[in-house]
């Protein structure tokens, strides 16, 4: 892990100046009293995963390494497309027609090319997504089966776990650094 850090730190340092260490509001003490207790226990269960997680949002969905709350939005509407995009994409490959309708003969000719696992979940996923149990998908089935399990992949718990990021928003600015995040990660150690 450190060496990651140390990884990190080069590639913060070949992409500009250095940034001194921030302030924290309130102090370092303040912030393991301020971080609810829920967050508290995942961080001290997980810590390296939690380092290698917020440098991966930061360098996939922030500016000038840092976050913000919208970049954490935008991670969260990522991940809920991505879902969406796999949960439909063995259907779609059923529409043997191009109409937008998947029947269950295409199905059935579709999943002939599997192997039997995945004929079994092509089976499975049409017949979750066949809302109204006539035999066919159509698009607003489709869309609302690949919406659910969007919300499976990134509901409002998870989605607030990755909120939970801006809690280390140390010097109040809107925005997570990693030096911020390597800081409150000292303190919370030292808190344990």
């Amino acid at each position: 892990m450190r060496a990651i850090c140390f990884v990190l730190s080069l590639l913060l340092a070949a992409a500009g100046p250095a940034v001194a260490e921030p302030k924290v509001v309130g102090g370092t003490a303040a912030l393991a009293e301020r971080l609810p207790p829920a967050v508290m226990t995942r961080l001290r269960e997980a810590p390296e995963r939690f380092e290698e997680e917020t440098a991966g949002l930061i360098f996939a969905y922030g500016h000038g390494g840092a976050i913000t709350a919208e970049g954490i939005d935008t991670a969260i509407a990522h991940s809920r497309a991505k879902a969406r995009a796999r949960a439909v994409a063995d259907l779609m490959a059923s529409d043997l027609d191009a109409d937008g309708v998947l029947s269950g003969q295409e199905v059935a000719v579709a999943g002939q090319a599997l192997a039997p696992r995945a004929r079994g979940l092509l089976w499975t996923r049409h017949g979750r997504a066949d809302a109204n149990g006539d035999g066919a998908v159509d698009g607003a089935e489709l869309a609302a089966y690949a919406e659910t399990r969007a919300q499976a992949a990134m509901g409002p718990a998870e989605a607030a776990r990755l909120h939970d990021l801006m809690l280390l928003d140390l010097d109040a600015d809107g925005r997570v650094t990693l030096d911020e995040v390597a800081l409150a990660m000292q303190v919370l150690r030292g808190a344990a």
